[in-house]
């Protein structure tokens, strides 16, 4: 009986961490984002080209050709990132 309480509380730690590591991925990635990108800058990533719109906490908001789309900080890490144009560049 024992061992069954024991290891409850070590199965929920486990199962928790796996579950958050996403989160934490996206946590970091973002914290790194904020140091490179700006808003206003254009790029294409993960499949979507726009604009910077917004830095969230966990991700970035790009203004597309058809809808704001909110993507993962992780795909920084993850994918490849073309800068298309820097913010404030008119040209």
């Amino acid at each position: 009986m024992s061992v069954a309480v024991g290891a409850a509380p070590g199965g929920f730690a486990l199962a928790f961490s796996l579950g958050a590591q996403p989160l934490m991925l996206d946590l970091i990635a973002a914290h790194q984002a904020r140091r490179r990108c700006r808003i206003g800058q254009a790029l294409h990533l993960g499949g979507f080209e726009g604009q910077i719109v917004e830095l969230t906490p966990t991700g970035l908001v790009l203004e597309t050709a058809g809808a704001g789309v909110s993507l993962p900080a992780r795909l920084l890490h993850e994918q490849p990132v073309v800068l298309l144009r820097e913010a404030g560049d008119d040209g």
